[in-house]
């Protein structure tokens, strides 16, 4: 039984090939995208940081390795050690406390009066 009647289903498939014969594609419209600034002062501050860093690193490296010690410790002499010692203790305490690097192998530990009290 069939009919020559369309049905719904013809009739909507019809419409839709209609429509798609109608259709009419476009190319669509570019996305406006706002440009943004670089942040050129932010890497401006933070090469100059970086920079500074760098240099006040390698200074402070290069000025160690060059003078192991900051300061000259006058020459340990009887004459040095007599006159700290009839200062006070303090006094001749700090003296060999100051002079135990330049004394001693650096392979040793403690202090010149250390090392004199194991004799």
């Amino acid at each position: 039984m069939t009919s020559d009647r369309p049905t719904n289903q013809d009739q909507a498939d019809n419409h839709f090939e209609e429509r798609l014969r109608g259709f009419r594609p476009i190319a669509p419209r570019e996305l406006a995208i706002p440009p943004r600034p670089a942040p050129w002062t932010a890497l401006a501050v933070a090469a100059s940081v970086l920079l500074v860093a760098g240099a006040s690193f390698f200074a402070r490296h290069s000025r160690q390795s060059t003078a192991p010690h900051s300061f000259v410790s006058p020459p340990v002499t009887m004459g040095t050690l007599n006159a700290a010692l009839r200062d006070n203790d303090e006094t001749f305490y700090r003296f060999l406390d100051d002079a135990s690097p330049d004394i001693l192998s650096h392979s040793q530990r403690g202090t010149v009066l250390f090392e004199l009290g194991k004799e």
